[in-house]
């Protein structure tokens, strides 16, 4: 049988987003294993979901630092190691340190790889760093990769001028829209309205903007609930507890079922800095919440100002308060764009991604 390796830096990022192509791999003839470090857990890990899907798991404490030489010269040869001893044949790697790590041990030891760059750290706007040490670097590791699927149309252009033996894009990891549909029975609340994020909490996710945004409009009716964690928290925590928002801003914890917040909610604010899609706010717009998000290459991919959503840059705390009072005040006209955003969220569907892997899968050479 042939074996395949799945390589993260984050435990649990695998059931959230690629299982898909685990039963893709299994149904080409593959025996799928996982390496990630399973002690990192922005999402929810249960072992027992990986032994029912048949996948194998390996434990390497993989430093999400990409800084940390000696840590990631660890991880490689626990990597290298397992390939080895289990005689894997094709790397799948994803993740900034997952992407190196796997396409390293891809050079040394012969391994077909393929790299899902889930949003380039280089890209227009970026800071001056991270086109000086990640640019570079991905440019030298283009050469060991196979494959190259980027999720997003700025990072597709630029795969295409590195000298990588093939790319391909592909539609975020895919929604499932027979799960996430337009929400039924849902209705307003004059006396709250309810604003939901969810997403990691550091500073890219950006939570602090709508934070302040909150403060600025001085409105008691505005709950704000944030649904993730992260190393942030406690600074989010002070950040509203300066602000004197204890009973309007709410951190919640991570959330396994994004549905469950959603049938509630008045608005979904997607504020991140950077993001190759975004698909906690694919997922809202699925549902039929209305949507503001913070203006980036993968927001652009899916949000059409003033027609599907709004989008702010993501510095803009003035932005921020105007739309969410725009949306709160006229509700006919967020139903209009809600109509739209329904319509187009349809092309991010999982059964287009998965047609192109299914594809990039049997094309690589196995």
């Amino acid at each position: 049988m042939k074996k395949s390796l799945i390589i993260t830096t984050i435990g649990g990022f695998v059931s959230r987003f690629e299982m898909d192509d685990v039963h893709i791999m299994q149904q080409l003839g593959f025996e799928v294993h996982y390496a990630s470090n399973f002690e990192n857990r922005i999402y929810e890990f249960d072992k027992k979901e990986y032994i029912d899907n048949g996948i194998r798991l390996h434990q390497v404490e993989i430093d999400k630092n990409p800084y940390n030489i000696v840590a990631l010269n660890r991880s490689l040869k626990d990597i290298i190691r397992i390939i080895k001893e289990e005689k894997i044949e094709l790397i799948h790697c994803h993740t900034p340190v997952g992407g190196v790590l796997g396409r390293l041990a891809g050079k040394k030891t012969g391994c077909k790889v393929i790299y899902t760059a889930h949003g380039f750290h280089f890209y227009t706007g970026a800071p001056v760093k991270n086109w000086l040490i990640y640019y570079p670097v991905e440019k030298v590791l283009a050469k060991y990769t196979d494959c190259l699927i980027t999720i997003n149309q700025a990072d597709f252009e630029m795969a295409k001028k590195m000298h990588v033996k093939d790319y391909a894009r592909i539609p975020g990891v895919g929604i499932d829209l027979r799960k996430f549909t337009p929400r039924e029975g849902y209705k307003r609340d004059d006396n709250c309205f309810r604003i939901v994020s969810v997403g990691e909490l550091n500073r890219n996710k950006n939570h602090r903007v709508v934070i302040k945004a909150i403060k600025q409009l001085n409105d008691k009716h505005i709950q704000y609930y944030i649904y993730g964690k992260g190393k942030a928290k406690e600074e989010l925590e002070n950040l509203i507890t300066e602000n004197q928002l204890e009973n309007q801003v709410h951190l919640c914890g991570y959330v396994n079922d994004t549905r469950e917040v959603l049938k509630d909610a008045d608005c979904f604010v997607f504020p991140s800095v950077r993001e190759g899609l975004g698909m906690a706010a694919l997922e809202a717009m699925a549902c039929g919440v209305p949507l503001i998000v913070g203006d980036n290459r993968g927001t652009r991919e899916y949000v059409n100002h003033g027609d599907n959503a709004f989008a702010c840059d993501p510095d803009d705390t003035d932005s921020f308060a105007y739309y969410i009072k725009k949306i709160k005040d006229n509700p006919d006209l967020t139903e209009i764009m809600v109509e739209k955003g329904i319509k187009k969220v349809q092309w991010f569907s999982k059964e287009r991604t998965n047609l192109i892997m299914n594809q990039v899968y049997r094309e690589i050479g196995l």
